[in-house]
């Protein structure tokens, strides 16, 4: 096999030709080769590896590549009362006349 053996339009070859080898182990109503036209009929971008390289282990060569992702999360912790576990607040307040004070 070469590595041009695995893109999308020999793959869609080969399971039309061969039939689907993964029909038995997927779930019922998964078409890989549907999947497979739908993928290669998109207009979008592909993703490009922003380095390629490899592992070795002695004769064993793994090629490996590395795309950038980013996913956005934030997390809020509040304090919690130990009673009855409700939001304990932080609030502003001066010290002199016990009022509370706002940032400005």
């Amino acid at each position: 096999m070469k590595i041009t053996d695995f893109t999308i339009r020999n793959a869609i070859r080969r399971i039309e030709k061969e039939g689907d080898l993964f029909k038995p182990v997927l779930k019922k109503g998964i078409n890989i080769s549907r999947i497979l036209k739908q993928l290669s009929n998109k207009k979008e971008k592909i993703m490009k590896a922003i380095w390629s390289g490899a592992i070795a282990f002695g004769l064993v060569n793994i090629p490996v590549k590395l795309y950038s992702a980013v996913k956005e999360s934030r997390l809020d912790f509040d304090m919690l009362d130990k009673k009855d576990h409700s939001r304990i607040k932080y609030k502003r307040v001066n010290e002199s006349t016990g009022k509370r004070s706002y940032m400005e």
